[in-house]
């Protein structure tokens, strides 16, 4: 019983032994109830600059994030804007029809009170389309602007200045802040150039 408790008290074993000296050496061996450190574990300090980049690298993917988060909300917003731009563009035509009837003379009463009607229905048609974003080009008038003008055809005239538009075959609009469809313009060239051909534009 003494025994065991004594080898229970006692951790390390002493092994004492002489050099050549006659010096004695002890060895010390660990107990095997001693917790050993496991290999490849040992406890290491935190590197400061392992944690910076890391830190640095996260802010750049929430960078990136908050970017592209961004981009697509713009994009929506964009492609919202400008969702009704083809039904638009498809009323032109209607709009064309509606102008040419009424630059048609009246022939009589009962000729003039239809047109009439039809003018009505054709501000009210225009004044929705405004509400959405279609804009009339001005043209008549104006400098001739390859911008937004489509010269088809060329007046020799010394009564305008040249390159102004002096007659509007089709009328242009934007839609938002885009071009939709270009003015179709006849425009004024001086005597000596060639009536032939579109004003020279840089």
């Amino acid at each position: 019983m003494k025994d065991e408790e004594l080898d229970n008290d006692i951790e390390i074993l002493e092994i004492v032994g002489l050099d050549e000296d006659g010096e004695e050496i002890v060895f010390e061996e660990e107990s095997e109830s001693a917790p050993k450190p496991a290999q490849g574990t040992a406890a290491t300090e935190p590197d400061p600059e392992s944690e910076s980049e890391d830190r640095e690298r996260l802010l750049r993917l929430h960078a990136d994030f908050e970017n592209l988060k961004k981009r697509s909300e713009r994009e929506v917003a964009e492609q919202r804007r400008f969702a009704s731009s083809v039904v638009v563009e498809r009323l032109l035509p209607i709009i064309d029809n509606f102008e040419r009837a009424m630059s048609m003379e009246a022939s009589s009463n009962g000729d003039h009170s239809f047109r009439k009607g039809v003018e009505l229905i054709y501000r009210q048609l225009l004044e929705e389309l405004k509400k959405e974003g279609l804009t009339p080009l001005d043209a008549v008038g104006c400098t001739f602007d390859p911008n937004v003008h489509e010269a088809v055809e060329t007046c020799s005239t010394i009564d305008h200045p040249p390159h102004t538009v002096i007659e509007e075959f089709l009328k242009g609009y934007r839609f938002q802040d885009r071009l939709l469809r270009p003015s179709l313009v006849k425009v004024s060239v001086a005597p000596e150039e060639d009536s032939g051909s579109k004003p020279q534009t840089e």
